[in-house]
């Protein structure tokens, strides 16, 4: 292999690394918990925990835009300018991000919202339990016969971004904003 096909293999693996550590911190950021909220954390979000008091976020749908990232020619796709997340790293790696479609799921404390992705995959977002201004959402991703779970706790109105690798140079990127 050549040279800059070696060092193009690496940059594309660490431009995964680093979107998948970004999926990560996206789980982490913001939670400032108790030991409580840590082991509520840990059962699924469908579990009912019988001691805690069920607290309303007023979380009734969210918004699910997904696009591709690649190593293309054609920049941030106009309609995703205004996510200024995008120009910034780990997605700043991306020289192409295209919308591939945007909807709004109607969720509801035993109703999933599901959407078909490319590729024959699909998402499935579902609301758990809520504490105080914070509400559970599990997002489950299956894509090439894989399914991987991601819990994330937010705040209506905040962004929060899950990233999977389509590839050594694309990824499928994943903005949630409950509402």
């Amino acid at each position: 292999m050549s040279r800059s096909g070696t060092g193009h293999a690496m940059r594309a693996r660490a431009v995964v690394a680093g979107l998948l550590a970004l999926s990560v911190a996206a789980t982490a950021h913001g939670q400032r918990r108790g030991n409580a909220d840590r082991a509520a954390q840990a059962r699924p979000p469908s579990a009912p925990d019988a001691g805690a008091p069920r607290a309303s976020t007023g979380i009734s749908s969210i918004e699910v835009v997904v696009m591709a990232g690649s190593h293309g020619a054609g920049g941030i796709a106009q309609e995703l300018r205004g996510y200024s997340q995008l120009s910034r790293p780990p997605f700043s790696a991306f020289s192409q991000i295209e919308l591939v479609s945007q909807r709004q799921l109607p969720l509801g404390e035993q109703t999933p919202g599901t959407i078909a992705i490319p590729n024959d995959g699909t998402i499935r977002v579902s609301l758990g339990a809520a504490r105080g201004r914070r509400s559970s959402v599990l997002v489950t991703i299956t894509l090439g016969g894989r399914t991987h779970q991601s819990q994330y706790s937010v705040v209506a109105g905040d962004p929060f971004f899950l990233v999977h690798s389509t590839g050594v140079d694309s990824a499928l990127i994943v903005r949630f904003v409950a509402r």
